[in-house]
């Protein structure tokens, strides 16, 4: 069996070499497209050994050769291999990423109700080393969507089944609203340094605009904007959780956070985009090279002011009474959870 897949998978690597040589393949694409039609589950291990001895006879074969006819023949199927190597590296992440998305469906589901937020942002983790980035996030919200509804047939006889397929179309929506929302605020992300009267920092007042408040004029998702606003007011984000928010002053444009904008689905989103800006400016900080110092020191800012964020809205979620209280210790458990991996 293995002998003779080592044989197709040689011959059908020689074949690609042949026909991107010949233009068949416009793309590296069309090249993935072939080479994942002709994979076989489990098999990749083996594609790979061929692939690498194949790179490796052809790279021999071309420092030895003394005819410059034959030698320039070896050295465009090596560029032309290239191109598979990059589609089976597409492949490798496409594949890594099903897998554990798979993973992640599977931890959800063997998890108990209370338990399975507290699943989900470990999967979130960014300290892991398969952290999910945009594309695979939402292929995980794939993942939970398709997942809960497989699981359908079961909810509308099932308790249990029903919340299993509730809390995955939350988790799903909130990952798909969370990669939009950070898409949007993409192109603003350090737009506010640029501003007139600029302030390089995370206490800015009312009249110095800092990253809150600019942040806030592009957003159009409830809970991330009161909370920006409130950060822009040098409030706790935790007010954002007040009952009456008029009374805190923080003018939010008749934007009040009823309880459809309180749950579960928009705390993920929050998650999402939180994560995304605060790795967008410490990356953004750490690339600087005019002053390499003041780079570091600003990224530190940075983890430490959504550090106090997310314990902020910890607080705020245990003592609220605007969320159920059902809510309340699992989503505190929730914001302590990504404050601590901060």
């Amino acid at each position: 069996m293995v002998d003779s897949l080592r044989d197709r998978y040689t011959a059908f690597i020689d074949q690609t070499i042949t026909d991107t040589l010949k233009g068949k393949f416009r793309s590296k694409r069309q090249v993935y497209d072939v080479l994942a039609a002709q994979l076989e589950s489990g098999t990749s291990e083996i594609f790979e050994r061929c692939l690498a001895e194949t790179v490796t006879t052809l790279q021999q074969q071309s420092d030895t050769e003394t005819d410059e006819l034959k030698q320039a023949k070896l050295i465009r199927k090596l560029r032309a291999i290239k191109t598979l190597q990059g589609a089976w590296d597409d492949w490798q992440k496409q594949y890594q990423a099903k897998s554990a998305s798979a993973n992640a469906v599977q931890q959800i589901l063997d998890a108990d109700a209370s338990e399975r937020l507290a699943v989900l942002i470990q999967v979130l983790d960014t300290n892991r080393g398969d952290t999910f980035n945009r594309p695979h996030l939402q292929q995980l919200a794939t993942a939970l969507e398709t997942a809960a509804q497989r699981h359908s047939d079961e909810a509308s006889n099932d308790e249990t089944a029903a919340s299993v397929v509730a809390d995955l179309r939350q988790f799903a929506s909130g990952l798909t609203q969370g990669i939009a929302a950070y898409t949007a605020l993409d192109e603003h992300l350090v737009s506010w340094m640029y501003e007139q009267q600029r302030q390089i920092g995370f206490g800015a007042s009312t009249e110095r605009p800092g990253p809150w408040k600019t942040w806030a004029k592009h957003t159009n998702s409830p809970l991330p904007r009161a909370i920006f606003i409130a950060q822009a007011h040098n409030q706790s984000a935790a007010t954002v959780l007040t009952p009456d928010l008029d009374s805190m002053g923080l003018e939010l444009d008749a934007t009040h956070l009823d309880s459809s904008h309180l749950q579960i689905s928009a705390w993920v989103e929050l998650a999402i985009l939180l994560q995304g800006l605060q790795r967008g400016l410490v990356n953004w900080f750490d690339s600087q090279p005019y002053n390499l110092q003041a780079g570091r020191n600003l990224a530190g800012m940075t983890f430490l002011a959504f550090t106090i964020l997310w314990g902020e809205l910890s607080n705020g979620c245990r003592q609220t009474t605007v969320l159920a209280e059902g809510d309340r210790h699992r989503l505190s458990n929730f914001c302590f959870a990504i404050a601590l991996q901060i």
